[in-house]
């Protein structure tokens, strides 16, 4: 993170400690070319000056191999929400009259002996 400290690798989902709460650094580190070297940038802890080393591509075979799982699971969570949605939606329209008590001491009543 230091001009005398070795290079840091991060992705933009792992940052380093001392950028998590840096957005905008984590945003100009990713929209730099290899090679390139940012302006001073302000962030919220202090200033910062960005290097690109370099850009290792994302592999995507290991993405593709599990996206219609991950599409699956995802049409699942919108289908349960929704559900959850229309339950909700006919309980607060429900008109309920519970007559249990009224049932129990009617049925009470036509027992022989009691």
């Amino acid at each position: 993170m230091t001009s005398t400290g070795p290079p840091v690798f991060f992705t933009r989902l792992t940052p380093p400690p001392a950028l998590q709460a840096e957005p905008v650094v984590i945003g100009a580190a990713f929209g730099m070319g290899p090679g390139q070297r940012s302006p001073l940038i302000e962030g919220e802890n202090g200033f910062y000056v960005v290097e690109s080393l370099g850009r290792k591509l994302a592999d995507s075979t290991a993405w593709l191999a599990q996206r219609n799982q991950q599409r699956d699971a995802l049409i699942q969570s919108a289908r349960q929400a929704r559900y959850q949605q229309y339950l909700a939606a006919l309980r607060a329209r429900a008109k309920i009259v519970d007559r249990r008590k009224e049932i129990a001491r009617q049925a009470q009543e036509q027992q022989p002996g009691q």
